[in-house]
């Protein structure tokens, strides 16, 4: 008996947020994602949550002071500060978010981190470079308590950095 090869999905974005989105970061799209104008920021046209990592619900209490900070969430791995707070805008939550990695990529990319919030996702690319010249906080300076399942994924990501350098 064959299995069926087709990605089943089980998620496609509701219309209030492809609205805000467009009013907001304009019209670009190509097949899977609705683009920002820096292809930084997408919201996936659908995509399977079999490969949905949830890192957790986080409560930020501080913010990057510079604008163009990065975010550190493992070892030379992080995301944009600036990206992240337009994330949050546009899902309109201000403290309150949950955090997670979509696990579906080619193979020698990284995965694409991923802002949620009341079922509607938003998909970050990572900024994967050495972070050291760049101003940067880690993620546990700026959320309240970090969920265990980050820890873990935090762990996973540097022994991965640290067998391949």
């Amino acid at each position: 008996m064959e299995k069926d090869t087709e990605e089943e999905v089980t998620y496609t974005p509701s219309k209030w947020l492809i609205k805000r989105w467009r009013e907001i970061c304009g019209k670009e799209e190509n097949e899977k994602y609705y683009l920002d104008k820096t292809h930084v920021l997408g919201i996936p046209k659908s995509f399977n949550k079999r490969h949905y990592l949830k890192l957790g619900d986080v409560k930020i209490v501080k913010r990057p002071r510079e604008k163009e900070a990065t975010i550190l969430l493992a070892k030379k791995y992080g995301v944009g500060a600036s990206e992240l707070f337009l994330a949050m805008y546009i899902l309109r939550r201000r403290k309150y978010v949950t955090l997670g990695v979509y696990l579906e990529r080619p193979k020698n990319l990284a995965e694409l981190f991923v802002v949620s919030s009341r079922g509607e996702y938003i998909v970050i690319a990572p900024t994967i470079y050495p972070v050291y010249y760049w101003p940067c906080m880690k993620i546990e300076e700026i959320v309240e308590k970090v969920p265990k399942t980050l820890r873990v994924w935090q762990m996973m990501r540097n022994l991965e950095r640290s067998e391949e350098g």
